[in-house]
């Protein structure tokens, strides 16, 4: 399974890259190098990687070579983010990815500061070359694992073609909506949310989602996604942040209103 890169950069000349690791005062690993040269950052899809002990990751995106330049200096002014670290792109909205040597780490709950009270850092992958690999492991075989991983890459189409054919709630519903989440919040709709939602799926079983979080589906969008969108609207607007949080509201108003 190949990657698909959305939204990348211009084309870079080995130059390029030169004269940035000139102007930051840093190396670039050979594989990541590499893959500047190849595809100049982008969202992934798919966008998920395996991480932790049996959880998932949500890679929002790889920077840019000009993203990376212009964010480099806040996040070590404003985080503390070392300076032997490289920030490569951001997962679940917020998190940071970043090079530490060969390998990529994660930065997790660091509005407040790398290092503060309630940041994280954790071991994603031993090289950039691994990391990426990540992305392209097969899904597993059988219609529900199908289904499941029709949710996960927001086919809407082949969502609707097996509950078309009847799903087995009480089998998929917390894959399906841990896996639908997940691709909605690094999306540009959160349609096949909505259409798990308007085909029946149980509302208040409790899932797993991103990073260990288990909660249900009401609890995780206010209590995560809702505060995670805005936290990203404070610091970095974009528009596409902005319809997320829209959409996520209307979610929750339609669907989960008191």
């Amino acid at each position: 399974m190949e990657i698909r890169w959305n939204r990348v950069g211009k084309k870079l000349t080995p130059n390029d890259i030169t004269d940035a690791e000139g102007k930051l005062g840093v190396t670039f690993p050979v594989q990541y190098r590499e893959f500047l040269l190849k595809t100049n950052g982008g969202e992934p899809k798919p966008s998920t990687v395996p991480y932790g002990d049996g959880t998932s990751l949500s890679v929002t995106n790889l920077f840019m070579l000009v993203e990376l330049m212009q964010l480099i200096g806040s996040y070590r002014s404003d985080l503390g983010l070392p300076v032997d670290q490289i920030p490569i792109g951001l997962a679940n909205e917020v998190s940071i990815l970043v090079l530490d040597g060969e390998q990529v780490w994660l930065h997790s709950g660091c509005e407040g500061g790398i290092g503060q009270f309630g940041a994280s850092y954790d071991q994603v992958s031993s090289t950039f070359a691994e990391f990426l690999e990540k992305f392209q492991k097969p899904a597993p075989p059988g219609d529900s694992e199908k289904f499941i991983d029709a949710c996960l890459f927001g086919d809407e189409k082949k969502m609707r073609k097996y509950l078309a054919n009847g799903v087995n709630w009480s089998v998929v519903a917390k894959q399906a909506i841990a896996g639908a989440v997940s691709n909605c919040s690094t999306g540009e709709s959160w349609s096949p949310l909505v259409l798990l939602l308007e085909s029946g799926v149980p509302r208040d079983v409790v899932v797993e989602f991103r990073l260990g979080v288990t909660a249900t589906l009401e609890e995780y969008l206010r209590e995560h996604e809702l505060p995670g969108l805005r936290r990203v609207l404070a610091s970095l607007p974009r528009e596409k942040s902005k319809r997320s949080l829209t959409q996520v509201e209307q979610i929750l108003e339609k669907y989960f209103s008191k």
